[in-house]
């Protein structure tokens, strides 16, 4: 009876020493688990972005403002579509026009949103100082949008007249309107007006419909501008760089080579232009050490559980014990 006390008493330290060793594991395990987690979601996390957005339907300006941007409408925090629609207020210049100014966002602060804008005079009657020729127009238009990928503007110009006489109105950004009539010497006429501006982080546009500069006598350096539109984004997901490529030719008598060489491999061809092979320009977050981290915490995490439950590895391993010790005393003959 004392020996068999004593050989059971033995036998139970292994499982204290593995319960031991598994709570240690198992702590780990939960350790490396929670760091790859919460390292992934760090690394995984790009913006938020900041999207920018205004218009007006039209200001007259110049040395004696007469008419502030009417009406101005800018884009709230919220990125929620704002609108007004109202009748030009009184003033010697545009006697007679109805103004639209509106701004509205869609995804607001995530990689894939835009921003819209747009500024609209309808039935624009405009008087010069000097001259008793109006300059007509029935829709003066000017909308743009701004994304991850840019600005773009469009302007629309319909019926515009001088003295009843068509004013050919070219489609291209930027265009200085001839055909002008009796009105040639006293304005200086813009269409379809825009300022782009991208870089690596951001992206703007100012887009204008109609921009009259008055060069007469009567009221020089006045300017009245008809439609104008805004938008803007910047942020890490806005116009983000592509990779840099960097091709190299070599001709001998019979064939010619051209390896490209870029992000994610390269590529090369025989006789003509090779084809670039590789991964993505827009992968992100590759390679992170957090990644290998994961296996790890699985690994550590069941080997703990194996060893910290006594029903598991460590009452397997007792039992071995006290069987074989049996075995030398010649208790398991028969």
């Amino acid at each position: 009876m004392h020996e068999s006390t004593t050989t059971r008493a033995r036998s139970v330290r292994p499982v204290g020493l593995f319960r031991l060793v598994g709570a240690v594991l198992l702590a780990m395990g939960v350790a490396l688990g929670s760091f790859a987690f919460f390292a992934g979601s760090a690394g995984a996390a790009t913006g938020p972005d900041t999207l920018t957005g205004s218009a007006f339907g039209a200001s007259i300006g110049g040395p004696i403002p007469l008419l502030p941007p009417t009406p101005s409408v800018t884009l709230p925090a919220s990125g929620t579509a704002t609108t007004t629609t109202i009748a030009v207020p009184l003033n010697p210049v545009l006697t007679s026009a109805t103004l639209t100014a509106t701004t509205s966002s869609t995804n607001n602060t995530l990689a894939n949103e835009q921003v819209n804008s747009e500024g609209r005079v309808e039935n624009a009657n405009v008087l010069i100082a000097g001259s008793t020729t109006a300059l007509i127009a029935n829709v003066l238009d000017s909308t743009c949008t701004s994304s991850a990928t840019g600005s773009t503007g469009t302007d629309q110009i319909v019926g515009l007249t001088i003295g009843g006489t068509a004013v050919p109105v070219p489609t291209t950004p930027n265009a200085v309107l001839t055909g002008l009539g009796p009105l040639a010497p006293l304005i200086s006429i813009e269409a379809n007006v825009q300022t782009i501006q991208n870089a690596p982080g951001s992206t703007s546009i100012t887009n204008d419909a109609l921009i009259i500069t008055v060069l007469g006598a009567a009221a020089p350096g006045e300017v009245i501008t008809l439609g104008e539109s805004k938008c803007g984004a910047t942020g890490p997901d806005i116009n983000v760089a592509s990779p840099i490529t960097t091709t190299t030719t070599t001709t001998t008598a019979a064939t010619t080579t051209t390896t490209t060489v870029g992000t994610g491999g390269t590529g090369t061809g025989t006789g003509g232009t090779g084809s670039a092979v590789g991964g993505s320009p827009t992968a992100v977050h590759t390679g992170e050490p957090w990644a290998g981290s994961i296996p790890l915490a699985v690994i550590v995490f069941l080997l703990g559980c194996a060893l910290f439950w006594r029903r598991g590895l460590s009452s397997t391993v007792g039992r071995v014990t006290h069987h074989m010790a049996s075995l030398r005393r010649g208790d398991g003959r028969r």
